[in-house]
């Protein structure tokens, strides 16, 4: 269906409209190449014609036997004197004579072609001197044959312009549904995702054309924001569940002291010193959920217009505030080359921070967490490694899945983001990180990648 000023519409007005431009200026264009063919034919038979060079007392004879053919060829001839006088063996209507006529008559020259009408008919004349001076001699031919010819040539020209049109508009509909099914289905899928606010809406993509690869990348779009809403719903729920358990601990031991408090039986020291302390270290713990939270909410590309960010300064910096909460567990820095990369400085001192925390919380008391800076081509490589009791094999796929904890390690402080904020800033800085199994020594190794920043000439 066409609705007024759709693109749909539009686009079969503009097909429509080209097609009858062209149409028309061929037809025009055949109209007039046949119409100069037609008359030049015209003229040629009058210039070629004899009869004008016939004694000039013979054109005044009635229907003369000399004249032969004259008549099947419907040639009318007219004898002009200079004095304006003429005569003519045709009985019809006289030819119009001019004063151009007259001078060819007594000067005995020149002459031409020229339309004329006599009697109605339409005619195409020429005038020459004739054999005998103060003489012309008037040749013409009715034009009926040549316009009857243009007329049915007309005719077939308008009917085919239309009939092509006609067509045309057919073909043009038929294209434009073709064209656009795409740009309706993805109009349809706009309209429902707007209604039902449903994102799980397939789009069926056909073609390789400008309009399938935009039918493709609204489908990518789509199925990419279910994902980042699927994520979000997991992230509230997984942030909902985690802080329950400190929320709810908290609650009851603010309750106990209030209890004690308005019973007045104030409970003993240490057990109020425990109590305070429990919800100072849940208080604590609430708060880096938190931050961490936020920090794992925020899903945004680097900004590529950010300065250039020295990674060994970084790396440098993030060991000196590990150490501060490493307790007996010693770290050694290995290597730090002087290396580039673009990026947000403080994010990425956040997510080593997090690989030595993570280090140090399982690593041996008695063996080193040892930290390296390598470069690889265009590639910066951390690699954080501990000697501790290291990861199942099974448990490697989930280590940065959010909230997730080894078994043996939800014994152990901590939220279980950590990693997972490491993974994102990876991500969000174009690089990678990966958790592996050292082939000796036990413990693990963290190895984060980022691209390097081109060397600067």
């Amino acid at each position: 269906m066409l609705r007024p000023y759709s693109l749909r519409s539009r686009l079969v007005l503009g097909i429509g409209v080209l097609a009858s431009g062209a149409v028309i200026a061929g037809g025009g264009a055949s109209f007039a190449v046949v119409q100069a063919q037609l008359r030049r034919q015209v003229d040629d038979s009058l210039l070629t014609q004899p009869i004008v060079h016939l004694p000039v007392d013979v054109f005044c004879e009635p229907v003369p036997d000399v004249f032969g053919g004259i008549w099947r060829l419907q040639i009318r001839l007219q004898r002009v004197s200079a004095d304006g006088s003429t005569c003519s063996p045709d009985k019809g209507a006289p030819l119009p004579v001019s004063q151009a006529d007259l001078a060819v008559a007594r000067s005995g020259s020149g002459g031409g072609l020229r339309d004329v009408t006599a009697g109605g008919v339409h005619l195409r004349m020429r005038v020459v001197s004739a054999s005998t001076k103060g003489y012309a001699v008037q040749v013409a031919r009715p034009l009926t044959e040549t316009e009857d010819a243009l007329t049915r040539l007309a005719t077939f020209l308008v009917a085919g312009t239309l009939l092509t049109l006609v067509a045309v508009t057919g073909l043009a509909v038929l294209l434009a549904r073709r064209l656009l099914g795409p740009v309706d289905a993805l109009t349809a899928a706009a309209e429902h995702i707007a209604r039902t606010d449903d994102l799980n809406v397939p789009i069926e993509v056909a073609g390789r054309d400008e309009v399938a690869r935009l039918a493709d990348a609204f489908d990518r779009m789509t199925v990419q924001l279910a994902l980042s809403r699927q994520r979000q719903r997991q992230l509230v729920a997984d942030a909902s569940h985690e802080l329950r358990t400190p929320l709810t601990s908290l609650r009851t031991n603010v309750e106990l002291l209030a209890r004690s408090h308005d019973t007045g039986r104030p409970l003993d020291p240490g057990t109020s010193r425990r109590l305070y302390a429990s919800i100072t270290a849940q208080t604590a713990e609430l708060t880096g959920l938190i931050e961490e939270l936020v920090e794992l909410a925020r899903d945004e590309p680097v900004d590529q217009a950010a300065e250039p960010v020295r990674l060994d300064d970084v790396v440098d910096r993030a060991v000196e505030r590990a150490r501060l909460r490493a307790g007996t567990v010693a770290i050694e820095v290995a290597d730090l080359p002087a290396c580039e990369v673009l990026g947000n400085a403080e994010a990425l001192e956040r997510a080593v921070v997090n690989l030595l925390d993570n280090a140090l919380k399982f690593s041996s008391p008695d063996a080193p967490v040892t930290v390296r800076l390598d470069v690889q081509g265009s590639t910066a490589v951390v690699e954080v490694r501990d000697h501790g009791r290291g990861v199942d094999e099974q448990d490697l796929p989930h280590v940065f899945d959010r909230f997730w904890r080894a078994a043996e390690s939800r014994d152990l402080p901590g939220s279980g983001l950590g990693l997972a904020i490491v993974q994102q800033t990876a991500h969000l800085h174009r690089g990678s990180v990966e958790l592996l199994l050292p082939t000796s020594g036990g413990g693990t190794l963290a190895r984060l990648r980022l691209p390097l920043l081109p060397v600067r000439r």
